[in-house]
Formats: C-alpha cells, sequence, structure tokens
C-alpha cells in the first residue's frame, strides 16, 4: 500500500539510517518532491539523531507527518518527545516490512550510490547530492529542487540566469498519480490481495520475521492496528504488531494446542477391526492362502489409513490398481 499524495512540499517526509563503510547516515526524503536530506552520525543514540534533524526542520519548516520503521533510535521516548515538542505526527511502519516505508528505502539506496560514488572518486559528497538534486526526475518533467522550491539551484553547470527564476510547478500531483498507476500495473500482475483477519481469529505468527528460518507460532488477532495491513495479535501472552503478510490465517484454536486431537470415526473403526482380526500364527493352518492374502491387504490398507498428520487430521491413502 502506497503511502497517501501529499498535496504540499515538506508536508509529509519519511526518515531512515543507514551505515557505509562504517560511518552512519540519516536519510530523509520529501514524498511530495523527492529531495533528500543527509546528514551524518557520529554514533546511533537519539540526541545524535534529533541533532542532525532539527538543524534540517529548521531550514525547510516541520513536516506535518513522519514515518519511520520502528529503529531504536526512532522507537525511543526521547525522540517521541521530540517530535511532540515540534508537533509532528510519528508514524512507524510494521516491524520487520521495510516495503510499508518504500520511500524511504528507495532514497537510502539513491544516499548510498552517490555517497559510494564519492568516496571511490575521491569527490565531494555536497556537491554529488547537489547535482543529484537538480537532475530532471525520470517519469517527470522536474527536478526535486524546483518541486521543493519551485526554483533550480545553482549547480557547476552553466546555465542562463532567467533559468533560475522561480516557477510554482503545479503538475506535481497529476504527474505522481501517473506513475503510481504505472507501477501498480506492474506490481498487480503478480501479486494478490490478502483476505483481512477479524478480532479472535486464530493466526499463525511469524514472531521473528527477520529470521530466514524463522518458525511459524499459533496467536489470536486482538485488534486492526492503526498502520494499514498491520495487526496486534496476541502470542504466548505477549502482543506483537505485525503486517498482514507475516500472519496466516488456520483453523487451528488455542486449545487444539494443548490438548491431543480426538480420534475420528474413521481411526475408531480401523482399532476396531484390528482388534477382531485373530493372530496369523493360529490360522496358518486352517486358512487357505487366499484368504491368508486378503487378510494381510485388509490390514494393510487399514494401517495406512490410520496415518496422521502434525495436526490430527487423517491421510488417506490413495487406492492404486493391484497389478
Amino acid at each position: 500500500m502506497t503511502h497517501p499524495i501529499p498535496q504540499l512540499p515538506w508536508q509529509s517526509v519519511a526518515s531512515d539510517c543507514v551505515e557505509v563503510k562504517g560511518q552512519h547516515y540519516v536519510v530523509i526524503t520529501d514524498l511530495y518532491s523527492d529531495y533528500i536530506e543527509i546528514a551524518e552520525l557520529k554514533d546511533e543514540t537519539t540526541a545524535t539523531l534529533v541533532k542532525q534533524m532539527k538543524p534540517i526542520f529548521a531550514t525547510h519548516g516541520t513536516p506535518a507527518v513522519l514515518t519511520t520503521d520502528n529503529g531504536p533510535n526512532y522507537a525511543s521516548k526521547e525522540f517521541k518527545n521530540f517530535t511532540i515538542e515540534w508537533d509532528i505526527q510519528h508514524i512507524t511502519i510494521s516491524p520487520h516490512h521495510h516495503k510499508s516505508n518504500g520511500k524511504a528505502e528507495a532514497a537510502v539506496k539513491t544516499a548510498k550510490k552517490i555517497i559510494k560514488r564519492a568516496k571511490k572518486t575521491g569527490q565531494d559528497l555536497w556537491k554529488g547530492l547537489l547535482e543529484w538534486r537538480n537532475a530532471i526526475t525520470p517519469g517527470m518533467n522536474t527536478s526535486p529542487a524546483q518541486r521543493l522550491m519551485s526554483r533550480r539551484t545553482r549547480t557547476f553547470l552553466p546555465c542562463a540566469t532567467n533559468m533560475y527564476k522561480p516557477e510554482v510547478q503545479t503538475s506535481v500531483v497529476p504527474q505522481i498519480i501517473t506513475k503510481r498507476r504505472k507501477a501498480k500495473l506492474h506490481h498487480d500482475k503478480g501479486a494478490k490481495e490478502l483476505p483481512k483477519l477479524i478480532v479472535g481469529q486464530p493466526v499463525m505468527v511469524k514472531v521473528t520475521p527477520q529470521q530466514p528460518r524463522s518458525e511459524w507460532k499459533v496467536g489470536t488477532v486482538k485488534h486492526e492496528a492503526a498502520t494499514p495491513r498491520s495487526y496486534i495479535v496476541e502470542v504466548e501472552g505477549r502482543k506483537y504488531k505485525r503486517n498482514r503478510i507475516h500472519l496466516k490465517d488456520t483453523m487451528i484454536s488455542s486449545q487444539h494446542t494443548s490438548q491431543p486431537p480426538a480420534p475420528s470415526q474413521e481411526t475408531l473403526l480401523a482399532e476396531t477391526l484390528n482388534q477382531d482380526t485373530p493372530d496369523k500364527s493360529t490360522t496358518d493352518n486352517t486358512k487357505s492362502p487366499k484368504s491368508s492374502t486378503a487378510t494381510e491387504s485388509t490390514t494393510a490398507s487399514t494401517d495406512s489409513s490410520t496415518i496422521c498428520t502434525r495436526a490430527g487430521r487423517l491421510v488417506k491413502a490413495p487406492n492404486r490398481l493391484n497389478l
């Protein structure tokens, strides 16, 4: 699900932290203009993060909405107090689902390319960022600087003086809608909508989805979260916020996990047949070869029909031709 399209520059921004060759950075991007701000961090503490964010917000203004992940520096009480003091609505995405903060992830990729290129060539990082901000965005006819400031900023490329005159961009929102519509067409070719979950419904939950072989555990849906396609689920007495992609619908209830499954009628019938069948050693002299073969096949088919899965469901063996 995409973010709502802002109607004004710097109205809604997204942020994420990144590490490149041992150096930490904070990246902030405007959801309206795609304008990127990069600031170096001497450490990963919340105090350092807030210290670098304040000059950026003092330059462009305080955004109405700030979207981040659930990193320790963003989820701390100190950062919460900062957003309250600066009158910013702070929205966190579903834990371990970075696609929910796609704008910040895309900005991080761009910032990484600029930083790595500057380190590789020995050029100034900020010169590279200046050139990128004034480059025309693919699929649009303006640059991030033009969409944010309604003007070009002077770069090292020669340009006529009248090109720097301010000009309000009125076609930004329609172009964003067109870009998202095209991206949605490509995305929907291999995607499907997952059904919604209801309160009290038992589900299988990935408690630690960041691990490749994370175990699925039985949980219960408590209620929907504030962010789209997210739910608050309870697993073993603890509550977690998870995206719908990390939840599986199941028919298993919490009672089934503690009690063994009740035997089905077919299982009881098979056990009765096994008890009624006389011992083979006592009937070898009285039965003909044909009857003995029939009894063995009946016993084999009965044994195969009593195979159960872990959940207690009966496995029915296929009927094969006895050629």
